[in-house]
């Protein structure tokens, strides 16, 4: 997908999140904007050893946030994982000499909306690394 493409979905996908009709839409439309304005370097396939920064998409209370920072809780990779209070970001932390597939960060997504079973599906809109 070109980075053009690529940036208008992002942005689409942001303006379409049942989050969006909400107070915070102004928020979201902003984390869209800037992950869309470094659209062009791809989403990383494994982290290693350091801070990332990740959007998440689909996230409608804090339930949800509880029910993917559980299923997160398993690896052993991750040496700190939390939300941002008021925004949909998630603050992942991989520990010293670990790596991590997004693959697999990405079932614990799926494996999270599943239990949480309020027909939304989980999914990272951008994952950055954060010096």
């Amino acid at each position: 997908m070109a980075p053009r493409h690529a940036a208008l979905s992002l942005a689409l996908l942001a303006s379409w999140t049942p989050a969006a009709a909400s107070a915070s839409s102004p928020d979201i439309r902003r984390l869209a904007e800037e992950s869309t304005r470094e659209a062009q370097a791809p989403m990383p396939e494994t982290l290693t050893a350091g801070r990332y920064r990740c959007v998440v998409k689909g996230i409608l209370c804090e339930a949800c946030k509880r029910a993917i920072l559980r299923e997160l809780r398993a690896f052993k990779e991750l040496s700190e994982s939390k939300f941002d209070e008021e925004n949909p970001i998630l603050w992942l932390k991989v520990a010293k000499g670990k790596s991590l597939r997004v693959s697999r960060l990405s079932n614990a997504l799926r494996t999270a909306s599943r239990r949480m079973d309020l027909g939304t599906k989980y999914s990272f809109l951008d994952i950055r690394y954060v010096p």
